[in-house]
């Protein structure tokens, strides 16, 4: 009996700015990255987890062999002057605007991401993606939000 309760209260390693990219066995929403932890540990076929703050997701993983650090990275662009201006963006931020169609794209760093929304008169606004290095042009500029991805993985 005493096996089967060290057994259940396997200690996890958790990382902050992380993604685990591996085939999520389900979603569901929790309150927090220690709630999606539990629901985790409450599946023998939960490997690991990772919890999206501000959306309050939940998706358990199969496998968390490989992790990825992501980071958000959200700007609205302006014009000034008759020029399109891209304001300098938030970290660990989301905007909720509409995507423009046929997205994401691909960008290296935010700077990259801000040029492509530049160059186009319909974007109003991007969200870049660090770590998948996807960016993702707006159609209408939304609230601006903090997100974090938490990733847990059982330890060996």
């Amino acid at each position: 009996m005493l096996l089967l309760a060290l057994a259940a209260a396997a200690p996890w390693s958790r990382y902050e700015a992380c993604d685990v990219p591996a085939a999520d066995l389900a979603h569901q929403t929790t309150p927090s990255a220690d709630a999606c932890e539990a629901a985790c540990a409450a599946r023998p076929d939960c490997a690991g987890f990772t919890f999206i703050s501000g959306w309050g997701r939940c998706n358990l993983e199969s496998d968390a062999s490989r992790r990825v650090t992501v980071h958000l990275w959200a700007a609205h662009v302006d014009t000034v002057d008759g020029a399109r201006v891209a304001q300098p963006p938030a970290r660990d931020t989301d905007d909720s605007g509409k995507d423009l169609p046929g997205g994401p794209w691909s960008a290296a760093d935010p700077v990259a991401c801000a040029s492509l929304c530049v160059g186009r008169a319909e974007c109003v606004g991007y969200v870049f993606v660090e770590g998948y290095a996807t960016c993702w042009l707006k159609a209408t500029q939304g609230a601006h939000t903090p997100k974090q991805f938490t990733c847990g993985a059982r330890a060996d």
